[in-house]
């Protein structure tokens, strides 16, 4: 799961790819280069974890960890996903993080 999440570095919107085993969070951020939080107001993580779950894909959204700001998307699927899945999932997430983020 972390390496395939590690290709939504590729936006640039994502900060860090991080976790161990099938626990994992995806940090979304507004300039990478500086490890810049959206405002606290923006909610983006909230509002991928929306755009995620309407799209059938699970996330859990976290904020607040940089003095009150910042945007963690946690994953934790079962462990009996399969490869197609995770694939599934990732890409899901991928599209969720663009209409959001517009990356």
């Amino acid at each position: 799961l972390l390496k395939r999440l590690d290709g939504l570095l590729d936006f640039p919107t994502v900060g860090e790819v991080r976790g161990r085993g099938l626990l994992t969070a995806v940090e979304i951020v507004a300039d990478r280069e500086r490890r810049e939080s959206y405002p606290g107001g923006e909610k983006m993580a909230e509002r991928i974890q929306h755009e995620a779950m309407r799209r059938g894909v699970v996330v859990y959204a976290s904020g607040g960890q940089d003095r009150g700001q910042g945007d963690l998307l946690l994953l934790g699927p079962p462990f009996t996903i399969s490869d197609a899945e995770i694939e599934e999932a990732v890409g899901t997430l991928g599209d969720a993080i663009s209409a959001v983020t517009r990356a």
